[in-house]
């Protein structure tokens, strides 16, 4: 709009990208000293690299954001649904990632003997990666785990009760 041009959704694309900048980096992608100045950047000048400003930011991300702030309307995307197909893809991957962390911080919770807190982390990983094999092999075994410890638990009680039974005498 600023360029002359109509506007259209690729304009709103823009918006979209620069909001979607600031959301993430914590500043305006395009902010001078005045109304002039942040004019002048908008159609002149690229943002800031976000990967400062967000530690571990992805690249796909990035290249995600700078999409939609392109200035040639026919080098940004085209509509919001192809957008959302590479920002769907960003997402997943940080997904598999995250779940990843969750997985092996279950398998150390594991190896320790917390079996309710790997557990939550494996169900918390499942929930992010459902889709991951070795993961679902992962809840499987602190399933049997969990399963294990309350037959013990069931045991020792039962136990318990029979061996209080035979000292008053009344185990019959």
């Amino acid at each position: 709009q600023l360029q002359g041009l109509d506007a259209d959704a690729r304009s709103d694309i823009f918006v979209y990208g620069s909001v979607f900048y600031e959301l993430l980096g914590g500043k305006h992608p395009f902010r001078g000293p005045e109304v002039a100045g942040t004019l002048h950047k908008i159609l002149t000048a690229q943002p800031e690299p976000l990967s400062p400003a967000i530690a571990d930011c992805p690249p796909a991300l990035e290249q995600v954001v700078f999409g939609a702030l392109e200035k040639d309307p026919e080098k940004r995307y085209q509509s919001f649904a192809e957008l959302l197909v590479h920002l769907k893809a960003v997402l997943f991957e940080l997904d598999r990632k995250s779940a990843e962390e969750l997985f092996r911080e279950a398998r150390q919770l594991l190896e320790a003997g917390q079996i309710d807190e790997a557990g939550a982390a494996a169900k918390t990983g499942l929930n992010l990666d459902p889709g991951n094999a070795e993961a679902t092999k992962l809840y499987q075994e602190l399933q049997r785990a969990l399963r294990a410890r309350e037959v013990a638990k069931q045991s020792q009680d039962r136990l318990k009760a029979i061996q209080a039974e035979v000292e008053h005498g009344s185990f019959s």
